[in-house]
């Protein structure tokens, strides 16, 4: 049984076929540089030197469809040599974080990242910084502290769908990016959460 009686046939399927296989390499080139690209963007976005060893990279690109970053959520770990600690405790103490655990319901909602990390943050002791961007997460470099006044309004309970009349207005973070240091175990994580 011959597929392609003629030749035009045969020629035209190899060509396509030429295409797709060129059209996969390249867009699965594009997908596994985003993890890159991610990593370097939260190095940046949270001033982690090169030197800082990289333990664990977890990402959820969200979304669906080409290029899409809905609901983003990334987080990194890293496990500190003692000098780099000292560095990050300075910080500590120059940028007043708070002491673990997280209390703020707002901020725990965006940790969709896993079971574990909600029990880390949870049961240790250690410190920690939100801040919030309202846009473009990743590349916030207008950041402000995850306070009240930073929170945007979400509308709840409408009584008709696409009228903001008679919505109750409730705050909520519509982003975070995170910091967290546990001391004992010399443990830093990074985690960057969008809902937009």
């Amino acid at each position: 049984m011959n597929l392609f009686p003629d030749s035009k046939m045969r020629t035209f399927f190899l060509i396509a076929l030429f295409f797709f296989i060129i059209f996969l390499t390249w867009w699965s080139g594009i997908l596994s540089d985003q993890d890159t690209r991610d990593q370097k963007a939260m190095r940046k976005l949270f001033s982690i030197p090169k030197e800082y060893v990289m333990e664990e990279y977890r990402g959820n690109t969200g979304g669906s469809g080409t290029m899409q970053r809905e609901n983003l959520g990334l987080s990194a770990r890293y496990k500190l040599l003692p000098d780099q600690s000292k560095s990050i405790e300075t910080r500590i103490q120059n940028e007043l974080w708070e002491a673990l655990p997280i209390t703020d319901q707002d901020i725990l909602v965006h940790l969709n990242l896993g079971q574990d990390l909600l029990n880390d943050f949870a049961e240790k002791k250690g410190f920690y910084r939100c801040r919030t961007n309202g846009d473009d997460v990743l590349h916030g470099f207008n950041a402000k502290p995850c306070t009240d006044d930073n929170k945007s309004y979400l509308l709840t309970n409408c009584p008709v769908p696409g009228n903001p009349e008679g919505c109750i207005k409730k705050r909520q973070l519509s982003d975070i990016i995170l910091e967290v240091y546990f001391p004992e175990s010399k443990t830093l994580m990074n985690i960057v959460h969008a809902n937009y």
